[in-house]
């Protein structure tokens, strides 16, 4: 039920919040959509504390669901040899399930944010072009034109240095902020460079469900993944796209002197 509520929460403020700054058509659609985020995340934390006070810890409770998994994974042959844990003794095969979803729970905060992003950003599409039938509204900008303004990014950079140093000394949590810190700090370049990746197949005129399958394949094979990173951390720092479109511009350029010249 809890859960239920978190959820509810992620996809509902959205369309509280944001109508009325879509209305002034004043507002970056991105300031409209950090809004949301930071209202929603104030009221998760808000639910989040009333149940600690209530005696039922949202991390404890999946905690213990998570132990009830376990025994049901280590109780079913089938379910055991899927995990890859036949051999392994009782003991350690709980230990490592227990690691291992305990260090995604440890994650959640993170999880979070990033779902209320997403949420909040295809929000502000569905609203804004809802609105645009009835007045003049500023619509959210192509996804291959997102970039991260660079004070968030170096925010983003003090955040995780901090982070890493709480994680190294006796900070209480330390370990759990600096992973969701991290986890974060990778969804910036990830996010960075898929907008690349779709910039680049805009230019050489893809069909649009080119990018979308390559940024999936791209996130679901290790190496790739750590290459859309790169590729999001140098477009932030150099501006890849902004080289793209110049070398498309070049080559448009040169193309259509071409054709001048043979007529």
């Amino acid at each position: 039920m809890l859960t239920l509520s978190l959820f509810l929460l992620i996809i509902v403020i959205p369309f509280v919040t944001m109508p009325r700054d879509i209305r002034k058509n004043s507002v970056s659609p991105y300031f409209t959509v950090l809004r949301s985020i930071l209202t929603t995340m104030v009221a998760l934390m808000a639910i989040m504390a009333m149940a600690k006070i209530t005696g039922n810890p949202l991390f404890e409770t999946y905690h213990d669901g998570i132990v009830k998994v376990c025994d049901n994974i280590l109780n079913n042959e089938n379910l055991r040899s899927m995990v890859g844990l036949s051999d392994v003794s009782d003991a350690k095969a709980t230990d490592t399930l227990i690691t291992l979803y305990d260090g995604m729970i440890m994650r959640m905060p993170g999880y979070l944010i990033l779902i209320t992003t997403i949420v909040s950003y295809f929000d502000y599409i569905i609203l804004s072009r809802s609105f645009a039938k009835r007045q003049q509204v500023r619509l959210m900008p192509k996804f291959r034109e997102f970039s991260f303004p660079n004070n968030i990014v170096m925010a983003m950079v003090v955040m995780y240095f901090l982070a890493w140093f709480m994680s190294k000394g006796d900070f209480p949590a330390g370990d759990a902020i600096y992973a969701n810190i991290n986890y974060l700090f990778d969804m910036v370049f990830a996010v960075q460079g898929a907008a690349v990746i779709f910039m680049f197949c805009h230019l050489k005129r893809m069909p649009k469900a080119v990018p979308v399958i390559a940024v999936i394949f791209f996130w679901n094979v290790y190496l790739l993944r750590e290459m859309m990173l790169i590729i999001g951390m140098m477009d932030l720092i150099f501006g890849i796209r902004n080289f793209l479109i110049f070398k498309e511009q070049l080559r448009e350029q040169n193309k259509r002197d071409g054709n001048n010249d043979r007529k």
